[in-house]
């Protein structure tokens, strides 16, 4: 295969995977909130009428009181189910507005990065470097498109528990068949296949593709304990600033496992975290100029959206040591403290070396969230 062809192959992966994300309209989410507050005020009219029935007597009066002892807690059960499901619906909306801005943004890069290598191509180093951005371009929309698959899968659940009561004369009225905006839904027979469920087949085929013609070897065995075997953690891509400690760390355990870091490697760049932020995405540091997860400064690109602002952490520890550093918490230090030095002992001995104190008294903390997304 030409490299032409090759670069027109993986467009057309990165563009199908991006299609699976549509712009929903807020119409829906609006409308059961509509019904809810419709069927909120029937059961406040049924009270009020029972209300004024209660100094009369006869059948009538008799009648009403039994029919509003169903109907309004009925009532009120049926506004619940809407308010839910309108709250469920507007959050399918945001989850299907930010994964196509994620997917897209993924489509971009990899139109950036073949620009930027192309005047390189004419030599084999260029054509490699170019096989390599494409690959882990096509490796990062494969994680967006899982991540959105699970929230998918989630957000379906959520929508299929919200039922609206059969109170105690009646049947209910399951919402199972409830259409789930560009996100895909279930069908009223429950079989509740997701959109996302289906697409991820050219992906990773062409995946296959480059891991036979260019590797990137890594191994987990460089210091400490050998990471998880298979995939663990959130991939990046689904984090948003209001995203918990346990979320965001999820994300940090899965891109370092993807990299290459082994567990006691993995454990200390949590700990960092912990640190620098709580994990906490919206953290603001050294008088605002210090942003994020890891408190970044104005030359880390992104850095008030997590996945970003974790994703270039993990780029730049790279350069300061990655996965082969004998003495990842002495990296960490290098790239946080002192990142222009030559190496991580010139950084240690000229700079504040409490700083690594600090990170290694989160261990702890760390070592406890790894075992609980882990499991070990």
């Amino acid at each position: 295969m030409s490299l032409g062809a090759l670069v027109r192959q993986v467009e057309g992966a990165l563009g199908r995977a991006h299609a699976l994300f549509g712009d929903p309209p807020d119409a829906a989410g609006a409308a059961a909130l509509g019904a809810s507050n419709n069927l909120a005020e029937a059961g406040g009219g049924v009270r009020a009428g029972r209300v004024k029935m209660a100094g009369l007597s006869g059948a009538m009066p008799q009648g009403y009181h039994t029919f509003a002892t169903d109907a309004a807690p009925a009532l009120d059960a049926a506004a619940g189910s809407d308010q839910k499901l309108s709250d469920h619906l507007n959050d399918a909306t945001r989850s299907d507005r930010t994964g196509r801005s994620t997917s897209g943004d993924v489509l971009t890069g990899a139109s950036s990065d073949t620009n930027a290598i192309a005047p390189t191509t004419g030599t084999p180093a260029g054509k490699i470097a170019l096989v390599r951005a494409l690959r882990a371009r096509i490796a990062q929309q494969d994680e967006v498109v899982k991540a959105y698959q699970a929230r998918d899968a989630r957000l379906t659940a959520m929508l299929r528990s919200t039922m609206y009561g059969g109170g105690r004369r009646g049947g209910g009225m399951p919402m199972g068949s409830m259409p789930f905006g560009g996100l895909g839904g279930g069908s009223g027979s429950g079989g509740g296949g997701s959109m996302l469920g289906s697409g991820m087949s050219p992906l990773t085929q062409l995946a296959g593709n480059f891991s036979r013609m260019g590797s990137n070897p890594r191994t987990a065995e460089l210091s400490g304990l050998a990471g998880p075997s298979g995939p663990v953690g959130m991939p990046l891509g689904a984090l948003t600033v209001n995203s918990s400690p346990r979320e965001i760390a999820a994300a940090i355990v899965h891109e370092a496992h993807r990299r290459g870091y082994s567990r006691q490697q993995t454990e200390v760049i949590l700990a960092d975290g912990f640190c620098e932020s709580n994990l906490n995405g919206k953290a603001k540091g050294g008088g605002g100029l210090w942003h994020g997860v890891f408190q970044q400064d104005a030359s880390y690109p992104g850095r008030d959206n997590p996945n970003l602002n974790i994703e270039e952490y993990f780029n730049r520890l790279e350069h300061h040591g990655g996965p082969r550093s004998p003495d990842i918490a002495k990296s960490i230090f290098w790239l946080q403290q002192r990142p222009g030095d030559p190496s991580a002992e010139i950084a240690y001995a000229r700079g504040r070396r409490g700083y690594l104190d600090e990170v290694l008294r989160q261990l702890p903390r760390a070592k406890q969230m790894y075992a609980s997304i882990v499991g070990v």
